[in-house]
């Protein structure tokens, strides 16, 4: 399920970002450029951790951004960025972040079901290693078909 939203366009790595807002806009940057979310979805991504605090900030060092699912999502999509020095969001036991997830969807039960989804490779300490050290695009995206080919 996974492969079905994220590939070599949708993934970017060593990316440059100041702070927790510029790591969230450089993580869906290319969902927008796609036409896949409104630049609003973004914002309310941002107006979220704002309004919420860092709750999206799921374990030590990674972030999963969204928002409610809505109008502003034209398709359901998902990106991701690694961070070239990682960014605080405020969390008080998950900071810094180095990788960032965006998952959009226009309806409730998808976004739950690709947060759940996400979550099973989130446990496993070989996936966030591939993820902090991965050079290469390549190799995430061979995970999620090897991982996939198991069900």
């Amino acid at each position: 399920m996974i492969t079905d939203y994220l590939n070599k366009k949708t993934i970017r790595l060593k990316v440059e970002a100041h702070d927790r807002e510029e790591a969230i806009r450089e993580a869906a940057a290319c969902l927008v450029e796609d036409k896949k979310i409104k630049q609003e979805y973004v914002e309310q991504m941002i107006d979220a951790l704002h309004k919420f605090g860092p709750y999206i900030v799921v374990i030590p060092g990674i972030a999963l951004a969204h928002a409610e699912a809505g109008e502003t999502v034209l398709e359901e999509c998902m990106s991701m960025i690694t961070l070239k020095e990682p960014v605080v969001f405020g969390h008080e036991s998950n900071d810094p972040v180095s990788i960032v997830f965006v998952i959009a969807s226009n309806t409730r039960d998808k976004h739950l079901e690709v947060l759940m989804d996400m979550s099973k490779h989130l446990m496993k300490k070989e996936f966030i290693q591939l993820l902090n050290e991965s050079e290469d695009v390549e190799d995430i995206l061979q995970y999620f078909k090897k991982e996939e080919e198991k069900k």
